[in-house]
């Protein structure tokens, strides 16, 4: 049975039957205590606030927003499907996805990855969308005061960890805006198994599915911005909008500011600002960057190949900057 926690319209009927309804409306949050969602230890136990769930089939759209918080911290589970999710759509969900998301003011912002092995696709995600979820997902993201920001990708395949709309094989279209317009510093981790990246931007890794993603990124921190990749190649730590291992358009311009910014290749995954990714050869790739290191920018190479630290658009960094 799928047991799950949820603030949101839809959800999923517990016996695995696709719940199919569209859903709308507005939630708001304020709170001078943590908001905590966190996946469970079976099949689907999912964690979500928003609309939609585990195999929702349908419409979702609404706007969320969270005027004041502790830490808000959402952490994938350990079981097969577990993941926690900011946004409307779901594991494996299909439809149309929208809607705007709004955290005012937080403490420290953290998503991470669950898993643990073989029980894959605990992923965390702030967006719309989801891992398998198809339908075109759009909205505007914003953060606009935070501590410390933190998406780390979890411990087994497909568990990762995303600020934007797609997810893991999501077909469609994934456009928005996303803005951080205060932190004092961001960590994108990716982990060890393939899919367990940690990405700032819509799309997703599509193993060779068509997929795209496009819209303007602006991140601001007055802390340092680090990057830094796992050992495979789905495993990347990445701001942009990206079609890894498979084909789409990526597109939008990305402006990021921070005081040291590192970016870090692992032994297999790459680190990049910019649109595009390893393997998005097939892919057209555009938009202007703009990077501002108040202290020290460091790029840090890995192994051979594919293990590159990019500040550019494309599997290899081609692009205007």
């Amino acid at each position: 049975a799928r047991n799950y926690a949820q603030v949101g319209h839809v959800g999923t009927d517990g016996g695995g039957s696709v719940v199919e309804a569209d859903a709308s409306g507005v939630t708001e949050i304020s709170t001078g205590n943590d908001i905590r969602f966190t996946g469970g230890s079976g099949f689907n136990n999912y964690a979500q606030l928003g609309h939609g769930g585990a195999v929702a089939a349908g419409g979702h759209d609404g706007m969320i927003t969270i005027t004041t918080a502790n830490d808000i911290v959402f952490t994938g589970g350990t079981g097969f499907g577990a993941y926690t999710q900011l946004g409307q759509g779901g594991w494996s969900s299909s439809g149309n996805h929208s809607g705007t998301t709004t955290i005012v003011e937080a403490n420290d912002i953290r998503f991470v990855g669950g898993g643990m092995g073989t029980s894959q696709s605990a992923y965390a995600q702030l967006g719309q969308g989801g891992r398998g979820a198809s339908g075109d997902h759009s909205g505007t993201i914003t953060i606009t005061s935070a501590n410390q920001i933190s998406f780390l990708g979890g411990a087994a395949q497909e568990s990762y960890a995303q600020l934007g709309q797609g997810g893991v094989q999501s077909l469609g279209d994934h456009t928005g805006t996303i803005t951080i317009t205060e932190s004092a510093g961001i960590d994108m981790i990716g982990s060890s198994t393939a899919d367990t990246y940690a990405l700032i931007g819509s799309g997703g890794s599509s193993n060779g599915n068509d997929l795209s993603g496009a819209g303007t990124i602006d991140v601001t921190s007055t802390g340092d911005i680090t990057l830094t990749s796992g050992p495979l190649d789905r495993a990347f730590a990445q701001i942009g909008n990206v079609v890894a291992s498979g084909n789409g358009d990526n597109d939008g311009s990305i402006t990021v500011e921070g005081n040291n910014i590192t970016l870090t290749a692992g032994t297999g995954g790459y680190a990049q600002i910019g649109n595009g990714g390893v393997g998005s050869r097939n892919s057209s790739n555009s938009g202007n960057i703009t990077v501002t290191a108040n202290g020290n920018l460091v790029l840090t190479g890995g192994g051979p190949s594919f293990q590159n630290a990019i500040i550019g658009n494309g599997d290899d960094g081609f692009g205007a900057v």
